[in-house]
């Protein structure tokens, strides 16, 4: 993904005004807009606001001389860099955004852009990064008649090196709406409803070139579940503000466009905190296709202070207490209350009784009594002038499931190894996490977090295990495409790599040879065969043990202190077990092709229980080997089992862990009641390869 560079920086100086500048300025003033396009609202009803509209420029400005163009000479900066200085002026304007076409752009090269009036505060420094896939750059916005454009190439480049036109600009002429005056009188104020304030630091303003100019809409951070230092930043809004990838690379956020309290003065939206760098199109459909949304991940972090909206998927029903926040018609942030009216398989239809919404609110959404988004603002008639008109918003539980792999991925089967996850050495297992995105690792006792650790990628499949020998359960990864393990070892803090195993092998490390450390070792499902690194004896093994359709389910079954090699086969619900002790095979009939195995010592007699998992129905099947067989209800359909040691008793525990609330659910043997543990998010995962 493109990422541009700081939307506002303070600390970057104009570099013409660092050194003298010796080439020629080229410069370009317009003429005075027709009264006509400041006029002019290229929206429906009740929609996206027109808040610019496109000039073109009487002679292109070229970085290279061109027959009907215009051009500045190159300076030479003392330490060798050159530059070129652009400005372009458009009376009456208040802001001015350019669009910069690049035909060939060196390695190093950067540009800026900056109000003369106020070279403190400067747009970018933007880099080949920040270029869309058709050569083009937008600016962000310069509140000002005039702008500059400053292109720098490093010593190293020559300047024809570089081939980049500007031919047109956008000319904001409603935006700031001085005062906010525009805006109805009807529209309430967040800030004056405490049990809002805190979800209304999601909603955000954003700023869009679109064909029909420069618009304005609203929109949404919304949650993924995550911690907020590991966020995603996905942004819903409306597919009529933002509907190619290429309008989405141009946006700008504004934050906290509101009064600073109740009924306060509003801040002018040139000053409050902006992000620019556009975000990334991740889906959406139009009014006809669906229900006119757009989801988004940005490309730049928000402001730290800003929260993460919560959803639902679930539909709601007629009379429903809703309300929405949004900036109407370009204005500071504001709250309309009301009730779900009707719907349609697509759209839900609100009637206000408090407030109403204007154009500038599209995108906005619409909570539920339990603050949790439901839809998007599409269009309506609503207005403080007719407060009985109805307002349409797409329904969030039909644009759900198209946005559902990146707010609530689907639900993994993941192999729970043998041994326990004791990362702190207090001999009980503690709960451990993986999240792909970040290729961190979160371990917690349930109570505090022992520690995190970046380690290992998306690319990657956990096998933690002890394999040091020191008691503690090390960090680890499996890459299979290249075959590569990656330990961090507890004893010595430091890495150990190991190439063992290919592409279509499966990691099953344990102590396959009784010394009190994990075996690196993988499993050929193909052929069946198992390829043991024996740290006791320093020497390879190799076991012909299962066949394609088998899944490796090791463990100490005879009790010698050696795990054995098994196999389960779904279909028939077989298991396969060599034990090591007795040196001769083993046959159980325990399952079928639905459940997931879930081998571990639930009885504490020091033997792996043969058990499965049928996630359908949460029901648990233990065949313990030292007492009767044991049926459990523990979990539900959206639930993943992670049986282990958890309360240091020498028995596994019955659990499960909850991906979409990050929750863990453990039936204590030792304490013969339910534990509930908060640990996670919907995109983190116990550490534990994939099945």
């Amino acid at each position: 993904m493109a990422l541009a560079g700081p939307s506002w920086a303070d600390s970057v100086v104009p570099w013409s005004l660092s050194s003298a500048v010796t080439g020629e300025v080229a410069g370009v003033r317009l003429g005075h807009p027709d009264p006509a396009e400041l006029t002019a609202e290229a929206s429906m009803a009740k929609g996206s606001r027109r808040i610019g509209y496109f000039r073109a420029l009487p002679k292109p400005l070229r970085s290279r001389e061109a027959a009907g163009g215009s051009t500045a000479t190159w300076s030479r900066l003392p330490d060798g860099r050159r530059l070129l200085v652009w400005v372009v002026e458009s009376p009456l304007a208040t802001g001015i955004r350019a669009e910069l076409l690049f035909r060939q752009l060196p390695a190093g090269a950067q540009v800026i852009a900056y109000d003369p009036d106020r070279p403190d505060k400067v747009s970018g420094p933007y880099d080949a990064q920040a270029i869309d896939a058709d050569g083009r750059l937008w600016t962000e916005t310069v509140f000002a008649e005039r702008v500059v454009i400053e292109l720098l190439l490093p010593a190293r480049a020559a300047p024809g090196d570089l081939d980049v036109r500007l031919e047109r600009i956008v000319h904001v002429y409603d935006f700031p709406n001085p005062l906010a005056a525009k805006a109805g009188s009807c529209h309430g104020d967040p800030n004056c409803y405490t049990e809002w304030s805190e979800t209304a630091k999601a909603i955000a303003a954003i700023a869009s070139i679109t064909d029909v100019g420069f618009i304005f809409c609203t929109g949404t951070l919304v949650t993924d579940g995550a911690p907020l230092s590991f966020r995603n930043d996905y942004f819903l809004t409306a597919n009529h503000c933002v509907g190619t990838p290429g309008e989405a690379s141009n946006l700008e956020f504004y934050w906290f466009y509101n009064t600073p309290f109740c009924n306060g003065t509003p801040p002018n939206p040139r000053d409050v905190p902006r992000t620019g760098g556009g975000a990334d199109y991740l889906v959406g459909a139009t009014y006809s296709q669906l229900s006119d949304f757009t989801f988004l991940r940005l490309r730049q972090r928000p402001p730290t202070n800003t929260t993460r909206a919560a959803w639902s998927s679930t539909p709601v029903n007629a009379g429903e207490p809703v309300a929405v926040i949004h900036h109407p018609d370009g204005s500071h942030k504001r709250i309309s209350f009301g009730n779900i009216n009707t719907a349609n398989a697509n759209y839900w239809k609100v009637r206000w009784t408090t407030g109403a919404t204007e154009g500038g609110s599209s995108g906005s959404p619409l909570f539920n009594s339990a603050k949790r988004i439901i839809g998007q603002l599409y269009g309506g008639y609503s207005s403080c002038s007719f407060r009985t008109g109805l307002d349409d918003f797409g329904r969030f539980d039909q644009s759900f499931p198209r946005i559902e792999a990146w707010l609530n991925p689907p639900l993994r089967d993941r192999y729970v190894l043998p041994g326990k996850r004791d990362y702190n050495g207090d001999g009980k297992a503690d709960l451990d996490l993986f999240w792909p995105e970040g290729g961190m690792w979160y371990m917690s006792d349930g109570t505090n977090t022992l520690a995190s650790r970046q380690w290992g990628w998306s690319e990657t499949q956990q096998v933690p295990a002890d394999y040091d020998g020191d008691g503690l359960t090390d960090v680890a990864v499996f890459h299979a495409a290249s075959g590569t393990w990656y330990i961090f070892q507890s004893q010595n803090s430091r890495l150990r790599q190991v190439q063992w195993g290919w592409a279509d092998t499966i990691p099953v490390p344990a102590d396959y040879d009784g010394d009190g450390k994990a075996d690196i070792a993988v499993y050929h499902p193909p052929t069946g065969g198992w390829y043991i690194w024996q740290s006791g004896k320093n020497q390879p093994r190799q076991a012909q043990w299962g066949w394609n359709q088998t899944l490796p389910v090791p463990g100490d079954y005879d009790g010698d202190g050696k795990v054995d090699i098994a196999v389960f086969f779904p279909p028939e619900g077989r298991w396969y077990i060599w034990q090591s002790g007795l040196n001769q095979p083993r046959y159980a009939q325990w399952g079928w092709n639905e459940v997931m195995p879930v081998p571990a010592d639930y009885d504490g007699d020091g033997k792996t229980d043969i058990a499965v998992f049928h996630r359908p129905t949460a029901r648990w099947f233990i065949a313990q080997s030292n007492g009767p067989q044991r049926q459990a209800t523990w979990g539900w359909g959206e639930t993943m089992a992670v049986p282990a040691d958890y309360d240091g008793d020498g028995k596994a525990d019955i659990a499960v862990y909850w991906p979409r609330e990050g929750r863990w659910y453990i039936a204590s043997s030792l304490q013969g009641k339910s534990v509930q543990y908060q640990f996670g998010w919907s995109r983190a995962w116990p550490a534990s390869p994939a099945r």
